[in-house]
């Protein structure tokens, strides 16, 4: 049996649909906000233009996790997991989390996530300063 780094297709396939289910809570879990909250949602600590079901979210995190121990450096988990944190008002995790697509954006050279992260971080650091 070969111990060299393949690209192995069906850790790829189940990462990919654990991450469908994990973007679909994702979705599910964050909207503009109505004028009146429904029940079970909240204000988005994040954005007050918008509202969020925290229960949602939160399955959203865990199949990230989920995903990202199938596929550890997907930088595409990392990032909407980073994004999913920072949704729910976990700042402290949310910039935890930019650190890692920060981390991974600069070892692939990947402008685009690399942008993303550092606003990631910046708006993560500036909720913590005034809290």
């Amino acid at each position: 049996m070969s111990t060299s780094p393949e690209f192995d297709k069906v850790r790829f396939n189940a990462g990919t649909a654990v991450f469908r289910l994990g973007y679909s809570h994702f979705n599910k879990g964050s909207a503009p906000r109505a004028p009146k909250i429904p029940r079970g949602w909240a204000e988005n600590p994040s954005d007050p233009k918008g509202m969020i079901h925290p229960a949602r979210l939160r399955d959203a995190v865990r199949y990230f996790d989920i995903s990202l121990e199938i596929w550890p450096h997907d930088i595409t988990t990392l990032n909407i997991r980073a994004l999913t944190l920072l949704t729910l008002g976990d700042f402290k995790a949310a910039a935890k989390a930019y650190a890692l697509v920060l981390a991974e954006a600069k070892k692939t050279d990947n402008a685009p996530y690399r942008e993303q992260a550092e606003k990631g971080l910046k708006k993560c650091e500036e909720y913590l300063a005034s809290a």
